[in-house]
């Protein structure tokens, strides 16, 4: 089955999305680009609450759903890349929730990779701050720690991932019930 069903599946999906995505990227681009030289700033108002929508077909959500099936076919590179243009997106637009998703899986897909580009602690950090402060998202964040703390574990960072359950657990009193 996963030979001769998935792998090919996922691989034919992978390609038609990344055409997809590029594709549309560089018709944005240019869009965005005359448009703000006529009509000035394309910023957004500020969202919140982190609660904002997304199409399906958005560019934002196929990049996402591109480093979504490259994490699954365990192409960390590209699951990395997709997350990160996403994540940036996701920011300047304000919308938390998608943002601190595409952190955490940027983060994991770097924990994932035989050499990573970066650290992806500083991921790790900046998720869970976002799913503590601005969303309230207190078990959200207890996942992204549990993820931190495993590559804090994998580099013998012992002290550093106890200090990260203790600043969990100070954030949100996890006794109230």
């Amino acid at each position: 089955f996963w030979m001769v069903g998935w792998l090919p599946f996922l691989d034919k999906s992978i390609r038609t999305l990344s055409e997809q995505v590029n594709t549309r990227k560089g018709f944005q681009k240019t869009l965005f680009g005359v448009g703000k030289k006529l009509f000035g700033s394309g910023a957004k108002p500020s969202n919140q609450t982190g609660v904002s929508h997304y199409l399906v077909d958005s560019s934002e959500m196929q990049m996402r759903l591109l480093g979504d099936l490259a994490f699954l076919g365990q192409n960390y590179d590209v699951a990395y890349s997709s997350y990160h243009t996403c994540k940036r997106d996701f920011q300047t637009d304000h919308a938390w929730t998608y943002y601190a998703g595409a952190l955490e899986m940027a983060a994991t897909a770097l924990f994932m990779q035989t050499t990573p580009k970066r650290d992806p602690l500083s991921y790790f950090e900046e998720s869970i701050n976002v799913y503590l402060s601005p969303l309230k998202m207190h078990s959200f964040a207890t996942r992204a720690t549990l993820l931190a703390t495993e590559y804090m574990k994998s580099k013998l960072l012992y002290r550093d991932a106890a200090a990260s359950f203790i600043k969990l657990t100070g954030e949100d009193s996890d006794l109230k019930g």
